[in-house]
C-alpha cells in the first residue's frame, strides 16, 4: 500500500489493510510491520485478532500442523516450482480471463462531478 501510494507510513499501511480483510500475507510485509503497529499502539487487539484467527485456519487447512507425511504437498520438489508447464498452465488462464473493457463515449475515467453515487460489491469493496 505505500508503494501504491495509499498510505504515508507502513503502519499505516497495515492498519488499512487488515481493516480491509487483507490479513493474508505471503510475503515480509505484515511480519515486519504489524509488531510496530502493535508496539505504537495503532493496532488494536479487535483488528488483529480476526488476521490471526484467519492466518491459523488457512494453516491448518494447508495442513501445516500435520504429521508431515500426511501432508499432501509435502512431495512436491523445486522442480514443480515455476515449471514450463505451470508458466503455460497459468499463461492460458490468464488469457481466458482477460476482460477488456470498451471506453464509448469516453466513460472512464469516471468523473466525480457527473456520478452522483456508485454501489461497489464484492469482498475487497471497501479496499483501494
Amino acid at each position: 500500500l505505500i508503494r501504491h501510494n495509499f498510505s504515508s507510513t507502513a503502519t499505516a499501511a497495515v492498519v488499512a489493510a487488515l481493516s480491509a480483510g487483507l490479513d493474508t500475507d505471503c510475503g515480509a510485509f505484515l511480519k515486519t510491520y504489524v509488531p510496530r503497529c502493535i508496539d505504537d499502539g495503532s493496532c488494536p487487539p479487535s483488528l488483529l485478532d480476526p488476521a490471526l484467527e484467519n492466518l491459523f485456519a488457512v494453516r491448518m487447512r494447508l495442513g501445516m500442523f500435520d504429521p508431515p507425511a500426511a501432508q499432501p504437498y509435502s512431495d512436491i520438489g523445486e522442480d514443480s516450482v515455476d515449471s514450463d508447464f505451470h508458466r503455460e498452465l497459468a499463461l492460458d488462464a490468464a488469457r481466458q480471463g482477460v476482460v477488456l473493457l470498451k471506453n464509448i463515449n469516453e466513460t472512464l475515467p469516471l468523473n466525480p462531478a457527473t456520478v452522483g453515487r456508485m454501489l461497489l460489491v464484492g469482498p475487497h469493496a471497501n479496499a483501494t
